[in-house]
């Protein structure tokens, strides 16, 4: 793209030095012009605008945190590898195979946790979360992992005040490390695209980039990253995919460890909230106690505030939770409230049109699988890959083949 050249710009009859200073500012005014529109077209290039500095980044750490991962280890530090050749510090929780032998061989830093954040529950915890839950799920054996507190600890043994952590299923595909040095500032945090599944195009935004001076980890399990008290420098990024993008190769909705589970009920015992409440229902989702799991979604659904495209989720986990226990109108009801939360997601008008077709219904059926797909995929709370695929093509097939029928 050309631009006018702004030195024809300087109004008519402007005495010579102010003539300058009106030349110097439109100068200027197309210089910024020039940026701007080639951030506006994708043509700007960060490794063109930052070559003096050195590739070989050691400004920032890379946190793994890691158990009985001796397998998947050799991926991610590879995958790591190809971008960084700085700080890497593999953060262990007690592995019982050969992990730490495996980090060492390829030059990372080792710090041990062992068993200090792995915490037994009092008499009193056991029974005031079975009394909640309705059944006996914690019990004197029941021990809960505090995720938090040992990322905070694991953070500290890094050399960088800036750390990225990530965990062994992650994978880096590509980090523009010259890119990302430009933007370390006392106080920074960073935020940047996180695909959730092996090989599909879903993502959400991840934010375990910081500063660890003024950030740390809030929560015993299913923690998050929160500013430090009495912190006041703060700058808050969002890398695009071209400077940081990374693949989670875990397998999503499967149950994990009880210890998990165990460690969510702490987080809800001492602060209940809809985020915890999501993820201990989900948890006993997963481990089929569905009475327990209605129970814990029901309390987050109904606190004030929270994610609504979480609340909208939780219903839907209700729903199902309702049909395995053979309470089909219950499920719809569970459905339909979803609806009220977030309408653009998929999942809630598909899992009412496959209750429709359950019951034989084609004309619901076909009517909730269109208005599911009218709604395009966004980035967001995590949905199924094939409520955006085979999910409504099969059930228009279905609805096709008994009308011809």
């Amino acid at each position: 793209m050309t631009f006018d050249d702004p030195y024809t710009f300087a109004p008519a009859g402007t005495g010579d030095r102010a003539r300058r200073l009106v030349v110097g500012f439109r100068a200027v005014a197309f210089r910024f012009r020039a940026v701007a529109s080639r951030f506006a077209l994708g043509g700007i290039y960060l490794e063109k605008c930052f070559l003096f500095i050195n590739t070989k980044m050691e400004d920032f750490s890379v946190l793994i945190n890691v158990c009985n991962e001796e397998e998947r280890l050799p991926m991610v530090v590879g995958s790591i590898r190809k971008f960084f050749d700085g700080d890497i510090v593999v953060a262990d929780c007690n592995s019982s195979d050969s992990t730490v032998r495996v980090a060492i061989d390829l030059g990372c830093t080792v710090a041990q946790l062992g068993h200090d954040f792995l915490v037994p529950f009092t008499a009193d915890d056991i029974k005031m979360a079975n009394a909640y839950f309705g059944e006996t799920i914690i019990t004197e054996e029941s021990k809960a992992f505090e995720f938090g507190p040992a990322r905070n600890k694991a953070v500290s043994f890094t050399r960088h005040n800036y750390v990225l952590n990530i965990d062994a299923g992650d994978t880096i595909e590509h980090m523009d490390c010259n890119a990302i040095k430009c933007l370390l500032k006392p106080g920074c945090i960073f935020a940047y695209t996180h695909y959730l599944t092996d090989t599909g195009s879903h993502n959400q935004v991840a934010v375990r980039f910081f500063d660890k001076r003024v950030w740390h980890y809030i929560g015993k399990v299913h923690e998050y990253v929160e500013r430090k008290p009495g912190s006041d420098v703060c700058h808050r990024y969002t890398l695009p995919e071209s400077v940081l993008r990374i693949r989670n190769r875990k397998k999503l909705h499967t149950a994990r460890p009880h210890n998990y589970l165990y460690g969510l009920c702490k987080d809800v015992q001492l602060c209940k909230n809809t985020r915890w409440c999501h993820y201990l229902g989900r948890e006993l989702y997963y481990k089929k106690h569905w009475s327990a799991a209605i129970r814990v979604f029901e309390d987050g659904v109904a606190l004030p505030g929270g994610w609504d495209s979480e609340k909208c989720q939780s219903l839907c986990f209700i729903g199902e939770c309702w049909l395995h226990l053979n309470n089909i109108e219950k499920s719809v009801v569970a459905f339909t409230r979803a609806l009220g939360y977030d309408a653009s997601r998929r999942e809630p008008w598909l899992q009412l049109a496959k209750l429709y077709q359950r019951k034989g219904n084609v004309a619901a059926t076909r009517g909730f699988t269109y208005a599911a797909i009218a709604f395009p995929k966004i980035i967001g709370l995590y949905e199924n890959d094939h409520n955006y695929s085979t999910i409504p093509e099969k059930l228009l097939k279905w609805c096709g083949d008994q009308s011809s029928s």
